[in-house]
C-alpha cells in the first residue's frame, strides 16, 4: 500500500517512517505469495471439477445407454409373451386332427423348401468367395506383371540410353579418328609429293636426266661430288633444309599416327575405368534411393497422399547430371508432380519435406536429431498428420533421439510414454523464478 502526501509548504518535509513502510512491504509481498497460493490450489480444484465433470457426464451417458437397453429388454419381453399367448390361442383352436395334421405337412415342407434354400445360399456364398480370393489372385498377379513390365520398360529405357551415348560416344571417336586420317592423308601426298619431285630415279623427276649422266666409278663420282659440294658452298640462294624438313614431316606423321593410336587405347581405358566405377558404386546408389523411396512413399500414404521419391540423370555415365527428384500427388486425378515453389503451396512442400527427411534416418544413424519448426506453414490437418508420424517413428526402439522445437501446438496430439514435453518460461515480462509455481494435487 502506498501513499501520497502533497507538500504545503517549501522546505517543510513530513516525517515518514520507514520501519513501517518495510513492514507494510514485507507484508504485501507475504499476501502477493498467498495470492499466488490461493490462485494455484483455485486451478487446482477447478482442474479436479473439469474430471469430476467429464467422469459424471461418462456415468450419466453410460447409466442412459443402460435404461435404455433396459427399456427395450422389458418391450421384447412384453413381445415375446404376446407371442406365446398367441401360440397358446393357437394351439387351443385347433382341435381337428386333420388339420392340425395338414398344417404340421404345410410346416414341414415350408422348413424343408427353407432348408434347401438356405443350402444353396451356402452354396452360393462359397462360389461368391472362391471368386473373390480368384481375383484377389489375378489382381496380385496383375500387380506382379505390372510391376515386372515397368522394370523391363525401365530397363529398356535404360538400354536405349546406353545405345543412344555409345552412339554419340562411337561416333565423337570416328570424327576425331577421321580428323587425324585426313591429316595423315595431307602429310602423305606432301610426302609423297616431295618425294617424287626429288628421287631421281623416276623419268618424270626434274633430275633424271642429271642422275643417267653421273658416272659409274667410285672415284670419278666422289670427285663430281666434291665439285657440286664446292659449287653449293659458292651459291647464297640455296635452301639447304628441304632434307631435314622431308625428315622433319616424316617424324611428325609417325608422331601423329601414335598419338591416334594412343587416343583410341586411352578412349578404351577410360570406358572400362568409368565402368568398373560405375558397377561398385552405382548399386550403392540405386539401393539408397530405393529405401529413403519405400518410406517416403509409406509416410505419404498414411497421411493420404502419393509420395515418389527418383534418381534422375542424363546418361548413364555422366555422373555431373545425377540427381535426386521428389514427386508428389495431394489432390486427386493429379498426376504425380515434382516438388516445386511454383505448383505447391509452402504447406505441402513442409509435409513432403517433413516425410523426406523421416525417410533419411533409415540410412543414416545419428545419437539425435533436431526439428526447428516443421510445422509452420501448415493448416491444422496436416500439422495433425506430420506430428502424428513423427511421435509414430521417433517413440520407435532404436530410433536416434528427436528434439522438436515449435512456438505452438495443436490441441488433443497424440503423445508417448517415451516423448517428453518441455515447456519454456523466459523473457522480459517474467518478473521472477517463482512466478509459475504449480501446487501438485495431493
Amino acid at each position: 500500500i502506498f501513499s501520497q502526501v502533497q507538500i504545503e509548504c517549501r522546505n517543510i518535509l513530513p516525517s515518514i517512517d520507514v520501519q513501517q513502510i518495510e513492514q507494510k512491504k514485507h507484508r504485501l509481498s507475504e499476501l502477493g505469495r498467498a495470492i499466488d497460493n490461493l490462485r494455484n490450489q483455485r486451478s487446482s480444484l477447478e482442474a479436479q471439477m473439469r474430471e469430476k465433470e467429464v467422469l459424471y457426464k461418462e456415468k450419466k451417458d453410460k447409466l442412459s445407454e443402460i435404461r435404455s437397453r433396459q427399456y427395450e429388454l422389458n418391450r421384447k419381453m412384453d413381445e415375446i409373451r404376446k407371442c406365446k399367448e398367441r401360440v397358446i390361442d393357437l394351439k387351443n383352436q385347433l382341435k381337428d386332427r386333420v388339420v392340425e395334421s395338414d398344417l404340421r405337412r404345410n410346416i414341414a415342407k415350408c422348413l424343408n423348401e427353407l432348408l434347401r434354400c438356405q443350402a444353396g445360399r451356402v452354396q452360393a456364398l462359397s462360389s461368391l468367395q472362391k471368386a473373390a480370393a480368384n481375383k484377389a489372385f489375378l489382381q496380385a498377379k496383375l500387380h506382379v506383371f505390372n510391376t515386372e513390365n515397368e522394370a523391363l520398360v525401365n530397363q529398356i529405357n535404360t538400354l536405349l540410353e546406353n545405345r543412344n551415348s555409345a552412339k554419340e560416344r562411337v561416333a565423337a571417336i570416328k570424327s576425331k579418328c577421321e580428323t587425324f586420317k585426313s591429316k595423315l592423308r595431307k602429310k602423305e601426298d606432301e610426302m609423297a609429293t616431295l618425294i617424287s619431285k626429288s628421287d631421281p630415279r623416276k623419268k618424270n623427276s626434274m633430275t633424271y636426266q642429271f642422275y643417267c649422266d653421273l658416272p659409274d666409278n667410285y672415284e670419278e663420282l666422289k670427285g663430281f661430288l666434291n665439285d657440286y659440294a664446292a659449287r653449293l658452298d659458292c651459291m647464297e640462294n640455296v635452301n639447304s633444309e628441304i632434307l631435314r624438313e622431308h625428315e622433319n614431316k616424316l617424324q611428325e606423321i609417325k608422331a601423329i599416327e601414335s598419338e591416334i593410336q594412343d587416343v583410341l587405347e586411352d578412349n578404351q581405358d577410360y570406358v572400362a575405368k568409368i565402368r568398373t566405377i560405375y558397377d561398385s558404386w552405382f548399386p550403392t546408389v540405386d539401393q539408397v534411393i530405393g529405401t529413403i523411396n519405400k518410406h517416403f512413399s509409406d509416410f505419404m500414404r498414411s497421411m493420404g497422399y502419393v509420395g515418389e521419391v527418383r534418381l534422375t540423370r542424363k546418361d548413364t555415365y555422366d555422373f555431373g547430371s545425377f540427381g535426386i527428384e521428389i514427386l508428389v500427388q495431394y489432390r486427386q486425378n493429379v498426376p504425380l508432380q515434382a516438388l516445386n515453389r511454383h505448383v505447391q503451396s509452402g504447406g505441402e512442400r513442409a509435409v513432403a519435406i517433413a516425410a523426406f527427411t523421416l525417410s533419411m534416418q533409415h540410412i543414416s544413424h545419428v545419437p539425435f536429431r533436431c526439428v526447428d519448426e516443421i510445422n509452420q506453414g501448415m493448416d491444422a490437418r496436416n500439422e495433425r498428420k506430420i506430428f502424428d508420424m513423427l511421435v509414430d517413428e521417433t517413440t520407435k526402439t532404436g530410433s536416434s533421439q528427436y528434439f522438436f522445437v515449435t512456438p505452438k501446438l495443436l490441441r488433443n496430439l497424440k503423445s508417448h510414454k517415451r516423448a517428453s514435453v518441455h515447456l519454456v518460461f523466459n523473457g522480459r515480462k517474467i518478473e521472477s523464478k517463482d512466478a509459475f509455481i504449480f501446487v501438485m494435487p495431493s
